[in-house]
């Protein structure tokens, strides 16, 4: 080959690129008809599936945590441990957590998500909801798992502990605003009555479990500084040790009258109207891309590899 022949041969990268494009716009228009029927599959069958997709519902309660404040592991802490101090008393120990940090932990510990399963309207509002009937407004319930009628599990059908835990840990949400304070708790679930229920019931342990743990420690705090007081008589400490017992005296008369001890409730847990999930619409947009991309995915492949084309 002279070099005159080879420059006239010779392309520009500019010149492959259109080349190129030209011939992959050519190959999908005459591979048209299985891009759109490709498509078409995808869409059809997406639309299928989002059908049999059940609505998910979420109850939500938005909270203050009472005495939300940076804590000791103490009962006695902040500004009770300092009076202490000045006592010559050491009642704390370890380092800073905010009450909603305890509150948190405790909700998504398995102790109190078995303490949870060992409810049985818990359990079973948990793990024997099937769906929602929107036509007649009432919660179907897998019948394979639970007979309605004798209130109790099938045979070997009782969830297992793992499984439980599994499902409250993916249909509950805690979360703090940092700005605020205040704390949103939700949770999910395929019937909205059963999603308010499942979080009342939930709020109500977690704050009978606060509740008792915190009157324990007061009790136990109470019997100290007693005994402390009776060995001393300077009458500073003493003052001080009065001031101790009068602020736990004070808490323990709280807890006790409380209808509500752990919560201040903003917005209580409710029976949502509108499904929170799926969304069906985004879910056929998105089969039908899928489709599309697949199909010109396969066409280029197919045609580069047999047909040499590009």
């Amino acid at each position: 080959m002279d070099a005159g022949n080879y420059k006239n041969t010779n392309y520009s990268s500019d010149d492959i690129v259109e080349i190129n494009l030209f011939e992959l716009i050519k190959i999908l228009i005459e591979h048209k008809y299985l891009i759109i029927l490709c498509t078409f599959i995808f869409a059809i069958s997406s639309v299928f599936y989002s059908l049999y997709i059940p609505n998910q519902y979420i109850s939500k309660s938005i909270v203050a945590i009472n005495g939300d404040t940076e804590v000791t592991g103490s009962s006695l802490g902040g500004n009770l441990g300092g009076i202490a101090s000045l006592a010559g008393i050491s009642l704390t120990s370890g380092g800073d957590v905010s009450k909603s940090n305890i509150v948190e932990a405790t909700m998504s510990s398995r102790v109190f998500i078995t303490h949870l399963m060992e409810q049985e309207k818990f359990l079973f509002n948990l793990m024997a909801v099937k769906g929602y009937d929107s036509d007649n407004d009432e919660t179907l319930f897998d019948e394979n798992l639970f007979d309605l009628q004798k209130a109790d599990w099938l045979k070997d059908k009782k969830p297992k502990v793992i499984d439980s835990y599994q499902a409250f840990r993916n249909n509950f949400t805690f979360s703090r605003d940092d700005e605020t304070g205040l704390v949103t708790l939700s949770f999910k679930s395929l019937s909205p009555y059963i999603a308010k229920d499942l979080l009342d019931i939930l709020m109500s342990e977690i704050d009978k479990i606060i509740k008792n743990k915190d009157l324990v420690e007061i009790e136990k705090s109470l019997v100290y500084l007693q005994d402390q007081l009776e060995k001393t008589q300077q009458s500073n400490i003493r003052a001080s040790l009065n001031s101790l017992i009068l602020n736990e005296l004070q808490n323990q008369m709280v807890a006790n009258i409380s209808e509500s001890y752990l919560f201040d409730t903003i917005d209580p847990p409710y029976v949502p109207i509108q499904k929170s999930s799926p969304s069906r619409s985004i879910i056929c947009i998105f089969g039908a891309l899928i489709g599309l991309f697949l199909s010109i995915i396969f066409i280029l492949t197919r045609d580069f590899l047999y047909n040499k084309k590009l």
